[in-house]
């Protein structure tokens, strides 16, 4: 399960090497005479262990995106409250 955005940004990297990886092993099995759809069967194991890894991404992007809009809203604050503790027409205003 991916729990941080480093394992994200991994297992985005992991998905897209594998997908070449079986690409030229099907190629290869092509080559040496097995037909595309014994190729396809022989490569169904690498498939399913590649669809897995998508399945965790996407049952990450929502907690992604929650982290990404809560650090929004964090900034977005204190950007808030650095220009109400700065100005000097809103400053007394906010101490009221």
């Amino acid at each position: 399960m991916i729990r941080t955005e480093e394992e994200y940004q991994e297992a985005l990297a992991r998905v897209q090497d594998e997908e070449q990886a079986v690409a030229k092993e099907r190629e290869r099995l092509i080559a040496q005479g097995i037909s595309p759809e014994h190729a396809d069967i022989a490569m169904e194991p690498y498939v399913a262990f590649r669809m897995q890894f998508l399945d965790e991404i996407e049952e990450y992007l929502p907690v992604l995106l929650q982290k990404r809009k809560l650090w929004h809203y964090i900034a977005a604050t204190f950007v808030v409250g650095l220009v109400v503790g700065y100005s000097p027409t809103i400053s007394p205003l906010a101490k009221n």
